[in-house]
């Protein structure tokens, strides 16, 4: 009723007749928030109260909001139900970063969407091969042997094992595919490190984190990374990645 209450430099916003909430209207805090925590009613009132527009970025919501136009960013408003729609980057390096973490029904509209395919997930089912013989492979791929059970065909090639690795094997294959490879498998960026190191290519600046005894991630700690990443991450995923970046995630709400 007031639209008191807020911090200095918060800005109070009515959003319904029983609510109303705390907002940066900082062009850039507003655009990182806005995507992601706010509803419809929330976004067309902040809008109007701080003179801003808000545009979805990589893998934002889309459904309230139109993606970011600026040609650089190269996004595009992926529907993939009736209730969702995603802000998808169709360049080819961050489709196939992300790709792996999407729903079937929204990888196979953004394939749609972009005109490409996503190299991780779609890749056909594992081939075994002989594990007493180590043959039955296709041409280009190498048997590896994971124990006397089952052996698995794989791409040694260095660029797919990388994409392969991290996702779709386990730590006993791991360690046998790298041994017949002779490459290292490594985490990227939101990739497991529960059984890999992640990159230490210090300009990808990642650090594994664990959330709990069962799961460790790969997080990328530059801010622009990391902002665009925390909000699709569980509380204590967050509440780890924070510390261990010595950051905070800006897509967070200010209730009054």
């Amino acid at each position: 009723a007031t639209m008191e209450g807020c911090p200095p430099a918060l800005t109070c916003v009515r959003h319904h007749e029983h609510r109303a909430q705390c907002v940066d209207c900082a062009p850039e805090q507003f655009a990182l928030d806005c995507p992601h925590l706010w509803d419809a009613n929330l976004t067309a009132a902040a809008e109007e109260t701080c003179g801003l527009t808000c545009l979805g970025e990589r893998n934002s919501q889309c459904v309230s909001i139109g993606c970011n136009t600026d040609p650089s960013k190269n996004l595009t408003c992926v529907k993939a139900s009736e209730t969702w729609s995603q802000c998808v980057e169709c360049s080819e390096d961050a489709f196939n970063e992300d790709c792996g973490h999407w729903a079937e029904d929204l990888l196979v509209a953004a394939e749609a969407a972009c005109s490409t395919t996503c190299v991780v997930p779609r890749r056909p089912a594992p081939k075994p091969c002989d594990p007493a013989t180590l043959t039955g492979c296709p041409a280009g791929l190498s048997c590896v042997k994971k124990d006397d059970h089952w052996a698995q065909c794989v791409d040694c090639a260095p660029e797919q094992f990388a994409l392969e690795c991290p996702h779709l094997w386990d730590a006993d294959f791991i360690a046998a595919a790298e041994e017949t490879c002779g490459l290292k498998c490594l985490g990227e960026r939101n990739s497991q490190c529960v059984s890999i190191d992640c990159n230490p290519d210090p300009s990808k600046n990642l650090t594994c984190v664990s959330s709990n005894e069962k799961w460790s991630q790969c997080v990328d700690c530059s801010p622009a990374a990391f902002q665009q990443d925390c909000g699709h991450w569980s509380k204590k995923l967050l509440v780890a990645a924070e510390a261990a970046c010595s950051t905070s995630c800006s897509a967070r709400l200010r209730l009054l």
